[in-house]
């Protein structure tokens, strides 16, 4: 009996023992199971994530595809208004001009040149101290002048004038004060110019930049400049690709044929940067070629940069932008006194070509007040403008000159960068481009090949290319001016395949990329927009003492493209996505847009994600004073602790 008691209880046992390790199979089997099953729906939400985008959006062309973009779509007829007009003074205010070189009373000081007392104080610029930020912008007094008179030679191209006079009958005080502009002729610089080594004639180059304004805007809001261009004989290029959002990847590639990672740092603020004098300039192989070299400009290689140590041509305007800027709070909006700043700036192109008659000129003006900051602003600017182009015509100023035209991008700040358009604007300036008649007559290919270049992808590198082929025509092929490699001159006719990359053109910048929208809650999309806040934390880190920390605050929206390569050859397949991404953050509430690469090996493989650009599309003004001066390349990102 207590045998088979025993077996019963020894084969209960096992039966439980049976049991339980069953039970432990089963629940490792569901343990298995359960992990299996996350990590599946991990990989398949993820691959989904990017699969889902890839189904809503093309393939990247094979060739350069032009967005059609609208004159004025809606969103855009919606904050489209009518500037504030000019509100210069009278004339009979103006108690001095500038004629030739020479002082010239007018108005009061005319009437009564005997009682009207007036002086001169002469401005100036010390380039290379400003790589010291704390003499940024500054400006020295060079002379002092107080016994001024009627028909005086100006002692500068640009100073400080102030006048003082008493009403003897009403015993009642007036004063003048202005920045006049006008060119004071180099004594070195002998009457005629000396004889040419070449046959070829020498022809000037005048370009001419309205800052931020895109093709379309100069449709919308310079249609009188743009048709005055068409009927003097300019050809507008329809298809031009900026190199990046600001102004230096234009202007650095039209006159030195590279871009801003093409050359040694002169970011103003890293201590491995130094000066921009020995850049490939454009205007010193001009120079050499006896050419008389007049540059117009404020900021585009100063604020972010160290600019030049020494000025970089014969005349440099940059110091009376200076004293426009501080003095601008004593004249009316846009203006001096009676004259608009912008008829000044004609004033001084008008001059100076007149100065230096028989001799080739070079001379550029980026004139940036009325359309840096507005969106319709520029409009006040477009009958003075077409009326100047109207002028130079007439004039025979252009009859042995190459006249550019141009934007350098389109309007990067303001209300206008929330419509559908605004980033293919912002990428697709205006370049106009008029070659005289002596030089269509020599090289009518060149010209014919411009004219059939209108509608294909062009870049600043061709502008430069062109210039180059310029000179080499003038020096019968003695002179070269290197290009870049990737640059086709606007003389030769461009293929209508050529794509970004084949012109160096950055993804981020490719006006041909077709950017589909795409879900602001894709975890995808999520990931990047904290990358984006990350990065500008790591960007702050060496003035996170002066800058308040940034924290995410909104996903404006998002939209992505996708290719699909093959890597180094081989069959190893992977897929390439480009996210654009727009952020709101806190405590600046700026807007931020970010680029990502992100790619994906195969069917499971891990997906990379590279941030590759971030910019800020929102206007900041003074969020970042506190550190503007000493680190200008970080002021869209800051904002000073001090405002909160």
């Amino acid at each position: 009996m207590k045998i088979e008691n025993f077996r019963m209880g020894k084969t209960c046992f096992s039966v439980y023992l049976n049991s339980i390790m069953k039970n432990i199979s089963r629940l490792k089997l569901f343990l298995v199971f359960c992990l299996c099953t996350l990590l599946i729906t991990y990989i398949v939400l993820a691959y989904f994530d990017i699969t889902e985008i890839e189904t809503t959006i093309e393939a990247k062309s094979a060739s350069c595809q032009i967005p059609h973009l609208i004159l004025w779509p809606s969103d855009m007829k919606a904050i489209n208004f009518t500037p504030k007009p000019l509100h210069c003074l009278p004339k009979e205010k103006e108690w001095i001009t500038i004629e030739n070189g020479r002082i010239k009373y007018q108005s009061i000081a005319k009437a009564n040149p005997d009682k009207v007392s007036c002086s001169i104080i002469v401005i100036d610029t010390k380039e290379g101290e400003e790589i010291n930020y704390h003499n940024f912008k500054r400006l020295y007094i060079i002379q002092k002048i107080s016994n001024v008179y009627d028909g005086m030679e100006i002692p500068f191209d640009m100073f400080y004038i102030s006048c003082y006079y008493v009403d003897e009958t009403t015993k009642k005080s007036l004063k003048y004060r202005a920045i006049p502009l006008g060119i004071k002729r180099l004594e070195n610089i002998t009457i005629n110019p000396p004889p040419s080594i070449y046959p070829q004639p020498k022809w000037n180059i005048l370009i001419w930049v309205f800052d931020s304004v895109s093709r379309q805007s100069w449709q919308r809001f310079l249609p009188k400049t743009v048709e005055t261009f068409k009927r003097i004989g300019g050809t507008w290029l329809n298809r031009v690709n900026t190199l990046g959002h600001d102004s230096i990847n234009s202007l650095l590639p039209i006159l030195a044929g590279k871009n801003e990672d093409e050359v040694h740092p002169a970011i103003r603020g890293w201590s491995h940067s130094t000066h921009m004098d020995d850049y490939p300039w454009l205007w010193n192989h001009l120079k050499a070629l006896d050419y008389i070299l007049l540059f117009n400009e404020c900021s585009t290689f100063q604020w972010k940069y160290l600019g030049f140590k020494k000025k970089p041509t014969h005349h440099y305007g940059r110091p009376w932008f200076l004293m426009a800027e501080k003095e601008q709070i004593y004249h009316p909006k846009f203006c001096i006194n009676s004259k608009s700043r912008l008829s000044m700036l004609h004033d001084y192109i008008n001059d100076f070509w007149k100065a230096y008659d028989g001799y080739p000129k070079f001379a550029l003006t980026n004139y940036e007040e009325m359309s840096h900051d507005s969106f319709v602003d520029i409009k006040l600017a477009d009958e003075p403008q077409a009326k100047w182009i109207e002028k130079l015509e007439n004039t025979g100023a252009l009859d042995n000159t190459i006249f550019i035209l141009m934007s350098d991008h389109g309007g990067k700040h303001g209300a206008h960068r929330n419509t559908v358009q605004a980033d293919y604007e912002v990428l697709n300036p205006y370049i106009g481009v008029k070659m005289p008649k002596s030089f269509e007559d020599l090289y009518p290919n060149a010209v014919k090949a411009l004219r059939e270049n209108v509608d294909q992808l062009v870049t600043p590198y061709d502008i430069h290319a062109m210039f180059s082929d310029v000179v080499n025509y003038m020096t019968e092929g003695k002179v070269k001016v290197p290009t870049h490699p990737k640059s086709i001159s606007l003389f030769e006719s461009h293929p209508t395949n050529r794509t970004c990359e084949s012109a160096n053109i950055k993804s981020s910048f490719c006006y041909c990329n077709k950017f589909t929208k795409i879900s602001t809650g894709s975890a995808m999309v999520k990931k990047i927009a904290h990358k984006m806040v990350a990065n500008i934390t790591k960007r702050l880190k060496p003035i996170e003492n002066k800058c308040a920390p940034t924290t995410f605050s909104q996903i404006r929206n998002a939209s992505a493209l996708f290719h699909t390569r093959f890597l180094h050859g081989t069959s190893s397949k992977f897929k390439e996505y480009i996210f654009k991404i727009t952020i709101e953050v806190n405590p600046s509430k700026g807007l931020f847009q970010g680029f990502a690469l992100v790619k994906r090996w195969k069917f499971s493989g891990p997906t990379q994600i590279k941030l590759f650009d971030l910019n800020r599309i929102s206007t900041y003004g003074d969020q970042s004073h506190c550190i503007h001066r000493s680190h200008p390349y970080l002021a869209p990102f800051c904002f000073c602790k001090t405002q909160l």
